[in-house]
């Protein structure tokens, strides 16, 4: 049977290709009839099928743009659902507030995108061009939160022709919800119409969509630019030695990636009302359902994405028609479909993803003290100093601050042990994860349970909530035992949002999320006193401190490091690679599940709305921005985040210092925040080097005894067997020597004496 579909649909061939998606499709369309229920009985009713395969033909052109940029960059583009809200709200300010026609309108919109994203290409993503693909797509969602965010918004605002919004009164405001589409008396029905009348919108949102797709195909096949840029998707340093300007290639790629974005939102707006700008661009179900598209498609093919993307949608509409009571639910399942999918298409996967797989290593580490330095009392005073007046600071920061700040800091301190996990698991082992903070929601879940319904005392909970979270980690962790990179980042955002679509359904709600969790005691302490609390997670992140800077000193980590630099040699030594990522990803699952056990009884409840799916890119880039090289720059990136959103009310602002501030720390300190305080150190010990004429080959790359002399500047008296004089007896360090012929600045020494004979101080 096999060998006859063989020789009439060859592997590889396109009627293959045809009839396997004709085969899907048609069991999707028989599920929808024999598993869905509709209002009037078994089957999901065509109006409902014909709503998804609009709204699925929109998602398409999302997949699409993921897709194109990943074959030209090979990044995640996290901006690609909110790309082109400055277009789509531009264009539909045209509408509303000059008597331009719709048509026009739309081609303003879409056009003005597409020169947006050629904007964040040329101007902040070329400047990563040589970084690490970690740091590129962590950039992404930088443009994704503020250059199309407030910025594209506040620009179109201040046009001229564009009246404040909050000056009209109540009618015109009103008035400016309709869209003012052509034909506004068409209307058509489908089967039983459950829902309204469809008429221009969706006629004109499908004729948009399937032209954006073939004028792709048709710009891929038969221009030279197109062509071009499938030269640079399938090898990117054969197409430049070809004399393909990449660099070109990809500001056109963005170009399209805006324009995608742009028609994406106005068409959300066409459909919804111009509100649904807004929602189709942050709103996570759309960016979702792009990238499990965009996966099922192995990221190569264009139309096998817009394929997915329609089929998926589709059914998450007639999922969301029957269990209307449930509707998120249906990301769950995406996310099973997500990892099968990963699995089954392990091998498929491109070499050059293979090859590139050490891209994604972006953790610069940084070096400890020197040995040399670290002895001398002054270097030891002045670090146990530094850590004796933070926790000093730490320890009276109840007694002159307010409650609310307390508290504040309070939050802050879990979140630092919630990002001390990316450290374990991002910064050694090298496995991206963006579903830390929704690991923590099941700490947090657990704990509430547990105390409140169950009746256990927190304190066996605290014990009992890491290893939970631990072990839903471990099943994280399954699948980058075979995928890594992009797909294991883009497999943990799905879980981010299926956690989250999980917990906010209301029948789970009912069932697991506790009301109320009371805070413990402890001896003759209760921690329903604030203050209590607070030290409670001062102590609690001191330890976390603690416990990872001596796993970082153990061979488990210096284990962990090797697998970030490189599995294979760490194979040829006998370790096991697959019990070295297990051990990360349930190290920095129970991490985040101890953090999840105190977040629960700090907030005193378990609310899901602070576990949604972007809660989990904020705890990714405060632990990229601190610096993942140590365990103090986390940190100093959860601080500054914290501080940030209680201080910065504006919400321009507010998106400057925090997005466009993480885009500038990334581009002028790669290593993040804590790069530039070891370069302030680095900058200290010198002085005490120079100070005390020590070699120290860290701080000093120049190994030539003329340039340390000129270096290491005497400022007192010279130490016994220190500087020139702690150079061994030899004849190759002798000026006299081959390296040196010129007799006249010869000089030797003897072992013991201070300064070398011929040497100046």
């Amino acid at each position: 049977m096999i060998a006859l579909v063989d020789s009439a649909l060859p592997p590889g061939s396109k009627r293959r290709t045809f009839a396997l998606a004709a085969a899907i499709t048609l069991v999707t369309l028989l599920c929808t009839q024999l598993l869905f229920d509709g209002p009037r009985g078994r089957g999901t009713p065509g109006s409902v099928l014909f709503r998804g395969f609009v709204v699925g033909m929109i998602n398409s052109l999302v997949a699409v743009g993921i897709v194109l940029v990943y074959r030209t960059s090979r990044i995640i583009n996290f901006a690609q659902a909110s790309l082109g809200v400055g277009g789509a709200l531009l264009c539909y300010r045209l509408i509303q507030f000059t008597p331009l026609p719709f048509l026009a309108a739309f081609v303003i919109g879409v056009l003005a995108a597409g020169l947006l994203g050629m904007f964040v290409e040329l101007v902040i993503l070329r400047r990563f061009a040589n970084s690490p693909r970690l740091v590129l797509m962590v950039a992404t969602l930088g443009v994704a939160f503020f250059i199309a965010g407030p910025l594209a918004i506040r620009a179109v605002e201040a046009l001229p022709f564009i009246p404040d919004t909050r000056e009209l009164s109540l009618a015109e405001q009103q008035e400016l919800q309709d869209p003012k589409l052509p034909f506004e008396g068409f209307e058509f029905t489908i089967g039983d119409q459950l829902i309204a009348p469809f008429g221009f919108a969706e006629i004109f949102t499908i004729e948009v969509a399937v032209m954006a797709l073939l004028a792709m195909a048709a710009f891929f096949r038969y221009t030279r630019a197109g062509v071009a840029v499938r030269a640079v998707a399938t090898n990117p340093e054969r197409a430049n030695l070809l004399g393909i300007s990449v660099s070109t290639v990809n500001l056109l790629v963005w170009g399209i990636t805006g324009m995608l974005s742009g028609a994406t939102l106005i068409l959300f707006g066409v459909l919804e009302g111009p509100d649904a700008v807004f929602a189709g661009a942050f709103v996570p179900e759309v960016i979702v359902i792009g990238m499990v598209a965009a996966v099922l498609a192995r990221m190569q093919s264009i139309p096998a994405a817009a394929f997915w993307a329609v089929l998926l949608t589709t059914v998450r509409v007639a999922w969301a028609s029957t269990f209307v009571d449930r509707p998120l639910l249906i990301d769950a399942v995406f996310f099973v479909v997500l990892l099968i999918g990963l699995l089954l298409q392990r091998d498929r996967l491109l070499r050059s993803e293979a090859r590139g797989a050490s891209a994604w290593q972006a953790v610069r580490e940084q070096r400890p003290i020197p040995r040399e330095l670290d002895v001398i009392p002054v270097v030891a005073v002045l670090r146990r100093s530094g850590v004796a007046v933070a926790l000093a600071a730490a320890i009276a920061v109840p007694f002159f601050a307010s409650v609310g700040f307390t508290n504040t800091l309070s939050v802050v301190c879990i979140q630092a042990i919630a990002v001390l996990s990316l450290v374990v698991l991002t910064g050694w082992a090298g496995q991206v994860s963006l579903a830390q903070w929704s690991l923590v929601g099941v700490g947090a879940v657990t704990t509430g349970v547990l105390t409140a319904d169950v009746g256990l005392p927190f304190w066996l909970v605290l014990v009992i909530a890491p290893v939970v979270a631990a072990l839903v980690a471990l099943v994280i962790g399954l699948p980058a035992l075979r995928v890594q990179g992009l797909y294991l980042a883009i497999l943990t955002t799905a879980f981010a949002f299926a956690f989250a679509a999980l917990i906010l359904d209301q029948s789970v709600r009912d069932w697991l999320i506790p009301e109320a969790v009371e805070r413990p005691t402890l001896f003759l302490l209760d921690f329903e006193d604030w203050r209590s609390m607070y030290y409670l997670t001062v102590v609690a992140l001191v330890g976390t401190i603690v416990i990872v800077r001596n796993l970082r000193r153990s061979r488990l980590g210096r284990l962990l490091i090797g697998l970030r630099e490189n599995e294979a040699n760490l194979q040829s030594f006998g370790v096991s690679v697959v019990r070295a990522k297990l051990t990360a990803f349930a190290i920095s699952g129970a991490i985040t599940g101890f953090a999840g056990a105190l977040y629960a009884v700090q907030q005193r409840a378990v609310s899901p709305e602070q576990f949604a799916g972007f809660e989990n890119v904020q705890l990714f880039l405060m632990a990229v921005l601190g610096g993942l090289g140590s365990v103090v720059g986390p940190l100093l990136g959860a601080g500054y985040f914290a501080m940030t959103d209680r201080f910065v009310t504006n919400v321009v602002f507010h998106a400057m210092m925090q997005q466009f501030g993480f885009l500038l720390v990334l581009l002028l300190l790669p290593g993040g925040l804590i790069s530039g305080v070891a370069m302030m150190r680095d900058a200290v010990l010198r002085i005490v080097a120079q100070r005390r004429q020590l070699v120290v080959p860290s701080l000093f790359a120049d190994f030539d005894p003329d340039a340390i002399e000129r270096k290491l500047i005497p400022l007192g008296e010279p130490a016994p067997n220190a500087g020139l004089a702690a150079l061994p007896a030899d004849e190759r360090w002798s000026q006299g020597s081959e390296l040196y012929p010129n007799p006249e600045t010869s000089f030797r020494w003897r072992p013991g004496d201070t300064t070398p004979a011929g040497a100046s101080r």
